[in-house]
């Protein structure tokens, strides 16, 4: 009796180490999927070209003083927002990052963030928000951001020298061109 007792425990204790060895097994395949999973966002960063990084001036705009009204912008800002031609660059930073810089007369903003990556930024209004940047290849930035009630959304398509943007919030769009200055 206490013969088949030890044997039963002994089977436990193989049993025991088999699962055991197999949640190390899992936990070694779930690192080792994360760390893929960080060198292709790494990847993808180096994916998009360099043709898209530079400095750009806005050319063209269309429907942003209801854009920006739609977002809570005041009269005041919008006003001021919708006389400048503001500079925008897009930098590739050593560090995996990418700068946006955006130069108006009144006001200097940068914003860095990583493809796929939750960042907190700030708009030229002062508002921190909450955005997420994918890249969508060929040519596109596709930027979802969040503010206390509202998610905006801004598709940047690059197409020759130009980069096209169009802002969404609710139903209101707005849409904007760069130009390639340097």
């Amino acid at each position: 009796m206490w013969f088949s007792n030890l044997i039963d425990i002994e089977n436990w204790k193989r049993r025991m180490v088999s699962i055991t060895e197999n949640v190390q097994q899992q936990q070694v395949k779930d690192q080792e999927s994360e760390q893929q999973n960080i060198q292709k966002q790494q990847q993808q960063q180096h994916d998009i070209p360099d043709k898209f990084y530079g400095r750009y001036r806005l050319t063209q705009s269309d429907n942003f003083d209801e854009f920006l009204r739609e977002i809570g912008v005041g009269f005041l800002s919008r006003k001021l927002a919708n006389l400048t031609r503001p500079h925008l660059d897009i930098v590739k930073e050593s560090d995996g990052y990418i700068a946006m810089k955006v130069e108006a007369p009144h006001k200097c903003l940068v914003n860095r963030f990583r493809i796929n990556e939750y960042f907190n930024e700030t708009r030229m209004d002062g508002k921190v928000c909450k955005s997420l940047v994918e890249f969508i290849p060929p040519n596109k930035f596709v930027q979802f951001q969040w503010d206390d009630t509202l998610e905006i959304k801004y598709i940047r398509e690059f197409v020759d020298n130009k980069i096209n943007v169009k802002s969404i919030c609710n139903n209101v769009e707005s849409f904007r061109v760069y130009t390639r200055v340097d």
